[in-house]
């Protein structure tokens, strides 16, 4: 969760350090990035604090990482019975000391599957759930 709260706290700095020599156009450009920033980190916290609205499932989940050049991408792979789900997860340094295969419980909220293990709660992104390999 640090890492969405510290990319929007950064791009807001950014927008008020353009906001003391910009003329009234790009002030007017810099709250509306401004606002999309603050409205996205509160919807993205949002959802990832609140509790889903079943008490969740126990899985066996395994990380799954990614990486081609400088892009790094990582996955969570929860194994039920009826197969395997794929959910895009951001990196949080819990993912590297995740232990592969470890169980975890995942709640569904909303749109949303939230993976918690150890009571870290790990945030997946605006990203659907895929129930088959990602490509890569």
């Amino acid at each position: 969760m640090r890492y969405p709260v510290a990319v929007g706290v950064c791009a807001l700095v950014v927008c008020g350090a353009f906001a003391v020599v910009a003329d009234a156009d790009q002030l007017s450009a810099l709250v509306v990035v401004a606002a999309t920033v603050l409205g996205v980190t509160g919807y993205t916290w949002f959802a990832a604090t609140r509790s889903g609205s079943e008490p969740g499932r126990p899985a066996t989940v395994h990380r799954v990482r990614q990486q081609y050049r400088l892009t790094s991408r990582s996955w969570i792979e929860v194994r039920e019975e009826s197969g395997s789900v794929w959910i895009p997860v951001f990196f949080d340094p819990a993912l590297i000391t995740l232990p592969t295969p470890t169980a975890a419980t995942v709640h569904e909220a909303g749109r949303r599957s939230v993976v918690v293990w150890e009571g870290r709660r790990l945030l997946p992104p605006a990203e659907p759930v895929g129930r088959s390999r990602p490509g890569g």
